[in-house]
């Protein structure tokens, strides 16, 4: 990811609607699937910090990071306890976290089974992993590029990523939903029309961010009852058997 990303991340996430409610689906999760009162949590390419700074209200948190740039950040945030590392290769020893979120991390590495496996083996018995990805190729769009995507997934594709690695899937849906048609037509114009566009994360910020904010959490409160047949992400919940 291009060092820029994360100056553009650390002055958007607390406040742009896409950060804000993914965060609020984590504490979501959080609340319902993990068995722990005080969980060690680490997020793994956990950015400039925002989620974790929310999530030391649980527990003990800790994050990875490939970028020296996103740790500086983090340390900026009051968090300590954050190493560059990544997915494929976590700097922490076997068997400590309850709790180890990868959100839109997979996508970013070549081999996403050995990542998959790296969060196997820092997690607890009995602990869950949380996985977001972005979903459908079609989808494809300036945020993949300058993130340096490898790929975007469907569900069925990265249920068989922990199908092999002894999880027990607890949940699974798509999510972002409501947004589908709107984001697919966007992005097509973009490339149609050949619309230069530095980041995505600079759209919505200001005069749609409520509404957009809105719609998401609303799909979020469905999310408690509900899996979406299809949506711009996708997410799952495994626990480590």
């Amino acid at each position: 990811m291009r060092d820029s990303h994360y100056d553009t991340l650390y002055t958007t996430e607390l406040n742009h609607w896409w950060y804000k409610a993914r965060r609020r689906l984590v504490h979501e999760l959080i609340v319902r699937y993990s068995e722990k009162d005080r969980p060690i949590i680490l997020d793994v390419g956990c950015g400039t910090g925002a989620l974790l700074k929310e999530l030391s209200s649980y527990g003990d948190v800790h994050g990875v990071d490939p970028s020296p740039k996103a740790v500086s950040y983090c340390l900026s945030r009051g968090i300590n306890e954050v190493k560059e590392g990544s997915v494929e290769s976590i700097p922490h020893q076997n068997d400590k976290f309850d709790i180890v979120l990868a959100l839109d991390i997979l996508e970013h590495v070549e081999d996403d089974q050995a990542g998959v496996n790296e969060i196997y083996r820092v997690l607890k018995k009995g602990g869950i992993g949380i996985i977001f990805v972005p979903t459908f190729s079609f989808l494809w769009g300036v945020t993949d590029e300058i993130s340096h995507h490898h790929r975007r997934y469907r569900l069925s594709s990265l249920m068989k990523l922990f199908d092999h690695s002894h999880f027990n899937i607890l949940r699974h849906s798509y999510f972002n939903f409501f947004l589908f048609l709107p984001i697919l037509i966007i992005r097509s114009l973009v490339k149609f029309l050949h619309i230069p566009l530095e980041s995505e994360n600079k759209l919505g910020v200001n005069l749609f961010n409520p509404v957009l904010y809105t719609i998401f959490y609303l799909e979020i409160l469905l999310l408690k009852f509900v899996s979406f047949p299809f949506g711009v992400s996708g997410m799952l919940v495994a626990k480590k058997i």
